[in-house]
């Protein structure tokens, strides 16, 4: 079983085996905090149990935090303000934001685009959409894709010793460059800035494969073959 510990141990070694390399929080949170301002209002949507947001919550003005539900972890969210409710219709006012986070969300949305006209209603004019995501040309997306979603709460248990209420369907409906770009084009967001983002651990279950995941992340290195990297940040900002 390859466990979130031991994932996050085989990336600090990948960290001292390669000194350029940075994983895709690394530089989610870089985004992020050149993104905020002091006075600015974030949303966090879809925000689980926060942990990234959490890490510019002090410095902003206001973070709000929305999800379906909080299960028995609400009180662990350091979040002050936290809504429950779907993404399609948000249960919040319009032009007040002026940063929207989206982390481990979009591979989730099943009909996207409601999403992203709620994204833009609650933004205002020249607000930012920052996403983390993984990439769906990656084997670890396809491997996902064939996957039943009925039957995947078994698997992560089992190879990756999960919870279940952290793990949901997955449709991967806009996880590429292109398929974002347009979709969110038509909602008024333009690409600021994309970065597909490497991983190797993923399949480090034991010493071979982890090597094996490191020799087809460098594959991924040449130019032509990025765009089959395991993860991918983004920015878009909104022209309204």
């Amino acid at each position: 079983m390859l466990s979130l510990e031991r994932q996050e141990a085989m990336r600090e070694r990948h960290k001292l085996e390669n000194l350029a390399y940075r994983t895709s929080r690394d530089i989610y949170e870089e985004l992020l905090a050149t993104y905020v301002s002091s006075n600015a209002k974030v949303l966090d949507a879809g925000c689980g149990q926060a942990g990234i947001v959490e890490q510019v919550m002090s410095v902003v003005k206001q973070v709000v935090g929305i999800d379906q539900t909080f299960g028995d972890y609400r009180d662990t969210i350091k979040l002050r303000d936290l809504v429950r409710g779907r993404l399609e219709a948000l249960p919040l006012p319009s032009n007040s934001f002026d940063v929207i986070s989206c982390t481990w969300v979009l591979e989730h949305l099943e009909n996207p685009d409601p999403v992203f006209q709620e994204f833009a209603r609650v933004l205002r004019a020249k607000g930012v959409l920052l996403f983390l995501a993984p990439n769906a040309h990656n084997y670890i997306a396809l491997i996902s894709r064939v996957v039943p979603n009925w039957l995947h709460k078994h698997v992560v248990r089992v190879l990756y010793g999960r919870e279940q209420q952290f793990t949901f369907p997955v449709y991967y409906k806009t996880n590429t460059k292109d398929k974002l770009d347009e979709s969110l084009n038509r909602h008024g967001f333009i690409c600021e800035y994309f970065r597909y983002i490497g991983d190797p651990t993923y399949i480090a279950f034991n010493e071979p494969l982890y090597r094996l995941g490191v020799f087809l992340e460098r594959l991924t290195d040449f130019q032509g073959m990025r765009h089959f990297k395991v993860h991918f940040v983004a920015v878009y900002r909104y022209q309204g």
